[in-house]
């Protein structure tokens, strides 16, 4: 398996996992810069742009859902428990589609 077809397995994977896996809610372990969320599940998520401002009001103790969504520049979205916010995530290992997302930003 090359490179690529690793990566897309990965995707694969991720994106039918989350939706398939009833998962449990999680807490936040670190989000010292503004744009990076680490999971205490050891995952760790870039937030969209767009989305920033939705996190301030997030402590370490908000209980946090992974969840797969259908959007122009993200496939997974991170849902509060606490107060239902939620913001558009893509691993950190992944970029985002320039774009789209100079778009949506525009568009908002």
């Amino acid at each position: 398996m090359n490179e690529g077809e690793a990566s897309d397995l990965l995707k694969w994977l991720r994106g039918n996992l989350a939706e398939a896996l009833p998962l449990a809610s999680m807490q936040i372990r670190s989000h010292s810069e503004s744009h990076l969320v680490e999971l205490d599940d050891g995952s760790k998520w870039q937030i969209f742009p767009g989305d920033l401002d939705v996190t301030l009001n997030w402590q370490p103790d908000t209980e946090l859902k992974l969840v797969r969504i259908d959007d122009r520049v993200s496939s997974h979205a991170l849902v509060s428990i606490n107060d239902s916010s939620s913001v558009r995530v893509l691993p950190v290992d992944e970029n985002w589609p320039v774009d789209e997302v100079r778009t949506v930003l525009k568009d908002s």
